[in-house]
Order: C-alpha cells, then structure tokens, then sequence
C-alpha cells in the first residue's frame, strides 16, 4: 500500500508507533494472499483515507460498466440515472431494520439479473420484495464485489464526506473535501483510527466474513455473526441437498452416466463428441458427461450459477472440459448459445432437474436442440419427457378463518380477524410449493388434468408455449375451489429414455390464485356443493427481458352449476380470468 495521502496533524510518538503498527499489518496482510476484505488494520486504514483519498478501489455498476470510485458515488447514479434511490429502499424497510443483509441480498440480486434486467427491476423494487428473505443471495455473485461492504452506510451519520466522495486518484496530499474549501472549517484532516473505530471494523468485518463464507483470519466473531454463519450454512445445505438429490442411485445422474454411455467404448466413450447444457444451475449433470470424455458446454442466464459450474469443474479436475457461457434461457430468435457456432452430440437441460418454479427453460431446451443439435442416430437429449398438469386448488379455509373471527365481537378495539392466517391475495403466485405439502394440507380439489405431453426429443418450442389449451376438471364435493395448481412434471429415465417403473418425479408447483366473481379485491371461493366442474383455456408465454423475464401465464375459467339445465340456462355458470407473471 502507498503512503498518506493526507498531513498529518500534531500528534505524540505513541501515535506514530500505533501508525506504523497498522503498516505493518497491512503489509503482512498483503503477502498473505487475503480474502476480499483483507485484515481489519487494513479496512481501518482505508476507511480513515490512507489510501488513494480514502475509497476503497473502483466499485462497478450493477447496471452498467461504469465504476466508481466508492459505492456511495455509484448508488448516487443508481438514483440520478436509473430511477433507483438506495435510501428510499433504506427507509421502506426502516433504518433500524435496514442491515448488512439487506444490502447483500440487494447488490447479488442486481448482480444476477444483469444490468439491462437490474435497470427495469430496481426501481420496482418495495420493503416487501422477496429477495429481503432469498438466503441463496447472501453468496456473492461478483468475486471482490466492492459494493457488498459500503463503508458510507456505516458511517452516514458520522462521515459528512460520504454524500460527497473523493474521486479516485484524485487525493493527493489534502484533507477529504467537507465543505467549500479544502481547509478551514470545510476541510477534514483525517487521523489513523482509534481503539473504538478499529474495534467496531473488527465487528463488522467478521460478520461479513461469516457472511460471505470467507475465511476469517481471527478467531472472535462480531455481533450478529452466529446469525450469518446459519443462514450461511442452511443455504449450503440445501444446494447440497439438491445435488445429492441429482446424484443418488436410481436418480438423474445415473440415467445420465447410461445415457452417454451408450456413445462409445471403453472408460471414456464420449471422447470426441459435445454436450450443450442450455440451463446448467449449478453444473453437477455436467462433471457425469466430462468425466465420460465429452466437452461441455454449459450455458445459463445466472451468473451465480455459471460461478458454480465453473468452480465444481476445477474442484473435479475438469475445467479443461467445461466451458461456461451467460446467455437468457429463452428468446425467441437470438439465444444466448445462438451465437456460439455450436454443433453438439447430446443436449441436456439441468435446470429442469433442479427448476422450484415454472420458467423459460423448457422452451429454451427445445429452442437449443433445434439449434444445435447433430441430427444423427447417436445423438440424445436429457431429460425426454415432460408433462404440464392442471388441478384445481383449495385455500378456502383461510378465508373461512378470517370470516369468523370478523364476526366475533371485537376485544378492546382489536380487529380478530387480524389473527387469522394470511388470505392470499388474488392473481398472485405461490412458486416452488411442495407436492407433498398440497397433498397433505387437502388443497387438491380436482383430479389432473393434462395440458401437455412432450417428448423432448421431437418437441418444437412453441409445442411447450400452449396458447389457448382447453381443458375440464371435475370437482369434488367437499372442495372449494379458489386457485389452480399448475404442474410441469419430469420423470427419470431408464436407459431406452421411456419412463422407468416408480421413477421419481421432479415436480415443479405454482399455485395461481384466482380473482373473486366481479371483484379483483377479494378471493374467488366455489364450493363444490354447488359446482360440479371447472372448465376453460390456458396460454402462456416468456416474458421479453426488458420486462424482467420469467413467464406469464393467462387463465379464463367458467363454473358450472351442478345440476344446471345447461350452458345457457340462467345462473347456470360463472366466469372469470386472471394474468399471472412469473419471475425468473
């Protein structure tokens, strides 16, 4: 590190002792090859402006490829520029809310959706947004990502330079600008750090560390650190979980390994022949083919994703193998694996195997398989088959709940029916709901009905973007009926690729609440008493990425009475429809 960039003010030899203390450690820390926020005496030598007038290095832009010289300067055009104000979103939340989480989860979120994603997104962004409580954010997206530890938040009330920060090289040997001047009352001439300020970085920094699942180099933990660390671990848990899950015996890496295997001969018999993974999640279908001997290619719109492909090949041993690339898993005519002159012998879609919720990588599988895929005996996509279900749904007792106790007689000037659990709200989305979970709470009110069977293999994209599908479903008697359940269904394989006997099935639910009869205020409910069936039409489509992405689904259902003279018979049905959006 270089020397002071400001003068120093009068001070005793204790001081000069303690100033070069803090040098050696930095110095030390410099050769020790340290993780991304260094040793505390280093963090507590920027943050007093030693360096370079006293940022912190060049902050990039999550919406675009400008960078900063410290993260207050590059949220300042985030609002100026991109209609996104970091302090609004501070006090949706509450300042005393408001934590390191919080900005972690935000900085990775806008990391992964990209910064043409992340300048449509942002501003849409509200205190009750899902990414405040989406632990797989808290892993950083961008190695060294400056804009994870923003030193002008912790010291806003402190720090009157933060609103206005130095330019990067442009300290020189002056006081960080507070005023008019550079000296006088306007100028601050900025002392090393006291015990206090180093003790609170030392804090701050071990939870960041926790957070981040960096190494710490020092055994104590700053408050809050026992928090990130679990948070931490149960996101490592889970990834782990859905690998595991890939990886058992009888399960998708098994039909897989079979699969490629039947290319060739001998401990390699992919040797020589391409795999495209156009959806990778995290990479673990593509180590089965390289360590078979083909070269993969592996594409997927998530930079976290492609960050963990890329380091699971080099923990395997082969990075040489597997070449990653960002590109959105659907659009249209201009792919992002489109563009890579790509011929290849097998075609699989991970994410299909690992998807919580419905989303463009269906079509986007079909779309690289027309692409890219060698038409010849040999060649061979991964999953074959795909089903998309229709039930209906029932979470009538929410709303029943909710009713009663706004009957009773209130206690004291309290609502009771404040007590009652969350009614969901209409032409809103539940994703990622467990099947089991369904089954076992009664919210099935009706027997499957398919949309769509597919095989994967022949399929065309617009073959997985149903417009208009027809369908009817019986209701049964002691249901009500207020929402569908939209199902895509992936099967296991043996080797022929038809469905094995008890093969287990990946199930994607997403639970689409229906809007009440004349109203978009309130829930629909219809008992099935009173009404024996539900019919109607379904389309969906992939969202363009200037609108965020994801999946929009439209619904138009009719009820029919039971009993009813018929379909023109008065009162004999009742209709309704609803949009759904369904994020990436």
């Amino acid at each position: 590190m270089g020397g002071r960039s400001v003068p120093e003010p009068a001070h005793d030899e204790d001081e000069d002792d303690e100033d070069e203390d803090v040098d050696e450690e930095v110095a030390a820390d410099s050769d020790d090859d340290a993780p991304l926020f260094g040793s505390e005496a280093e963090a507590a030598a920027e943050v007093a402006g030693i360096d370079d007038g006293g940022d912190f290095g060049e902050v990039l832009s999550p919406f675009g490829p400008e960078t900063f010289a410290s993260a207050s300067a590059c949220w300042a055009q985030a609002e100026s520029q991109h209609r996104f104000s970091l302090s609004s979103i501070r006090g949706q939340i509450g300042q005393e809310v408001w934590s390191d989480y919080h900005r972690i989860r935000l900085v990775n979120h806008l990391r992964t959706l990209g910064p043409e994603a992340a300048r449509q997104q942002a501003p849409l962004l509200t205190a009750t947004s899902p990414i405040w409580s989406d632990d797989s954010l808290l892993q950083p997206v961008l190695e060294g990502d400056e804009l994870l530890f923003d030193a002008s938040e912790m010291d806003e009330d402190e720090d009157e330079a933060a609103a206005s920060p130095p330019v990067k090289g442009k300290g020189g040997a002056r006081g960080i600008e507070g005023g008019k001047g550079g000296g006088g009352k306007g100028a601050l001439d900025v002392p090393a750090a006291g015990d206090e300020e180093v003790n609170r970085l030392r804090a701050e920094l071990a939870t960041l560390r926790r957070l981040l699942a960096m190494p710490s180099q020092e055994g104590g933990a700053g408050d809050g650190g026992a928090a990130a660390e679990a948070e931490g671990s149960a996101a490592k848990a889970q990834e782990g979980l859905r690998q595991r899950q890939l990886l058992a015996s009888g399960g998708p890496a098994e039909a897989l390994r079979a699969l490629v295997a039947r290319s060739g001969a001998g401990e390699r018999p992919a040797s020589g022949r391409t795999v495209l993974n156009a959806g990778c999640s995290s990479g673990v279908l593509n180590l089965v083919c390289a360590q078979l001997g083909a070269e993969v290619v592996s594409v997927d719109w998530s930079v976290a994703a492609l960050g963990k492909a890329s380091a699971l090949a080099e923990a395997n041993g082969l990075a040489n193998q597997v070449k990653c690339f960002r590109g959105p898993l659907y659009d249209g005519d201009n792919s992002g694996e489109g563009g890579l002159g790509l011929a290849c012998d097998g075609l699989l879609c991970e994410r299909l195997l690992s998807e919580r919720r419905l989303s463009p990588a269906l079509p986007g599988m079909l779309l690289a398989r027309r692409r890219h895929l060698r038409p010849s005996a040999e060649s061979w996509v991964f999953p074959r088959r795909a089903r998309l279900l229709l039930r209906a749904g029932d979470f009538s007792r929410e709303l029943t709940e909710k009713e009663a106790l706004a009957q009773c007689q209130s206690l004291g000037g309290l609502d009771l029916s404040l007590l009652a659990a969350p009614v969901p709200e209409p032409l809103s989305v539940d994703a990622a709901v467990p099947w089991e979970r369904l089954q076992a709470e009664g919210r099935v009110a009706s027997e499957a009905f398919e949309l769509l069977s597919l095989d994967l293999s022949t399929a065309e994209p617009e073959d997985a973007l149903p417009s208009r599908v027809p369908f009817q479903l019986e209701l049964r008697p002691d249901s009500c009926v207020t929402s569908l359940l939209l199902e895509l269904e992936i099967p296991s394989y043996a080797q022929d690729g038809e469905v094995a006997a008890g093969a287990a099935l990946h199930r994607v639910q997403t639970v689409l609440h229906l809007p009440s009869l004349g109203s978009r205020s309130g829930l629909l409910r219809l008992p099935g008493s009173e009404f024996s069936s539900l019919e109607g039409y379904l389309s969906t489509g992939v969202l363009p990425a200037d609108e965020g992405g994801g999946v929009e689904v439209a619904v138009a259902v009719t009820a029919r009475r039971a009993g009813a003279g018929g379909r023109g018979s008065a009162g004999s049905s009742v209709s309704v429809s609803g949009t759904f959006r369904l994020p990436p």
